[in-house]
Parts: C-alpha cells; structure tokens; sequence
C-alpha cells in the first residue's frame, strides 16, 4: 500500500469517527462562537478601533479553540489503547503523524469557515481580499503540524489539558506574530508586498516543524 493511500485511509478514519461522534466540530464551534459573542459586546465602545484589534481577537480565538481541538485528537486513542496498536503496525510513524496533522488541519479550518462569516457580522468588517486564504491556510498549517506533534507528546501524559498550552504557545510565538501582522496589513488594504514577507515566514515556519515532526514522531510513539 503506497504512503499516500495510507494517509488517505488514516484520515477516512479521523473523519468517519468524528462524523460518528461530532465531539471535536462541536466543541471548537461552541467555543469560537462564544468567544466571538463575548468580544462582540465587551469591546463594543470600542468599535472605532477595532482595525486594530480584529486580527488578535480573531487569531486568539481560532488559537484557542485549536488547542481544545488538538487536547481532544488522541483522546480516543488514549482511553481504548490505540496508541500501543500504532506502535505495532509496520507503518512509518510519520504517515501516522500526516494523517493526523491532516485531519487536525481539517477540522480546524471547517470551524475557521464558519467562524468567519459570524465574525465578519458580529465586528462588521469584510474579508473580501483573496489574500487572506493564504494567511488561514499556512497559519492553521504551522498550527496543526506542531499542535499534532505536541498533542501526541502530550497525550502519555495524565496532565494533558495543562502540558500541551504550555509546550504550545511559546513555539507558537512567530506564527501568530505573522498571522496577526498579515492580516491587519490585508484589512487595512496594505499593498500585498507589505503581506509577502509575513507569508514567507509562514512557509519557512510551516516547513519546518512539518519536515522536524515528520522525522521525530517515531519517538512520540515510542513509550
């Protein structure tokens, strides 16, 4: 079986027990809409200034949400013994771990998709620059592939909830400074060489905790 049918029957899996449960779509999508709705009204006095404030409240929320997501993606394969199971297929861990970062990427970006139209309403603002696909899409990239690596560290753990944000968030520190930046400069209608170079950063960061977490996730596996 080729490595691409693999990953392809490995995220047919993440999907179908998704589908089955609706735990990850649902919680990241009460969680996004409600932090939405509470920025909504807080900040409402503050409305003129909220081309300064939307790309942080808008990464902030989907980084958060991710994180929920991600303390969820091994769940199932901790509580029903699935990781040992993995251990012993004779299958390269690194497919195991792009099929996982690809259904992580997945689910994410469903939410993000139907975050933004409530988000767009609720801050008035309009994301009609098609450049700003780039910026989700290699944002929630460089997020899942190094959520997806910490996650399955994390998840031997029995403070899983406390450890993953911890070891998270600090090597997240550039892709959100990049995200955030990008997307202030697309709705402030910034020429898109201003983007180019955050977008760059993007690619670099997203290649290589991919390339290091496809190298590495053997010894995640390992007990």
């Amino acid at each position: 079986m080729s490595n691409f049918r693999l990953i392809f029957v490995l995220l047919h899996k993440e999907i179908l027990q998704e589908f089955r449960s609706k735990e990850f779509l649902t919680l990241l999508f009460i969680f996004t809409l409600l932090v939405l709705i509470v920025f909504a009204f807080a900040l409402g006095p503050l409305f003129e200034r909220m081309e300064i404030l939307t790309p942080a409240i808008l990464w902030v929320t989907f980084s958060f949400a991710g994180v929920l997501g991600l303390n969820r993606s091994f769940l199932s394969e901790r509580e029903e013994g699935a990781l040992r199971g993995l251990r012993l297929t004779p299958v390269d861990p690194g497919i195991i771990y792009l099929g996982k970062t690809l259904s992580n990427f997945l689910f994410i970006s469903i939410v993000e998709g139907i975050a933004l139209p409530l988000f767009a309403v609720l801050f008035q603002f309009s994301f009609r620059r098609i450049s700003l696909l780039w910026i989700l899409v290699l944002g929630t990239l460089g997020f899942s592939s190094l959520g997806t690596l910490l996650a399955g560290i994390s998840s031997n753990s029995r403070r899983q909830e406390i450890l993953l944000p911890i070891l998270l968030f600090p090597l997240l520190i550039p892709l959100l400074i990049a995200v955030v930046k990008g997307t202030h400069l697309l709705l402030m209608n910034e020429p898109f060489e201003e983007v180019l170079n955050w977008l760059k950063l993007l690619i670099v960061y997203d290649g290589v905790f991919l390339i290091l977490s496809f190298l590495t996730f053997g010894y995640v596996l390992e007990e």
